[in-house]
């Protein structure tokens, strides 16, 4: 799916995690959320260098 239902898109963090008791926040717990972060580093550091938006670079 298009950045995975949103936990690609750069805006979901263990801090701010998809909504509970939903089939998108039951797919990307915060547990996992926590593993994606280092992904959303890397993506947030090529679109600073690309001029680009982490679902931009995630889409890429």
């Amino acid at each position: 799916m298009v950045l995975e239902q949103g936990a690609l898109s750069g805006k979901y963090t263990k801090e701010n995690p998809l909504p509970a008791g939903t089939r998108r926040g039951e797919a990307f717990p915060p547990e996992t959320l926590a593993k994606l972060e280092p992904l959303f580093y890397e993506m947030k550091i090529l679109g600073e260098k690309y001029s680009a938006t982490i679902p931009e670079i995630a889409t890429a």
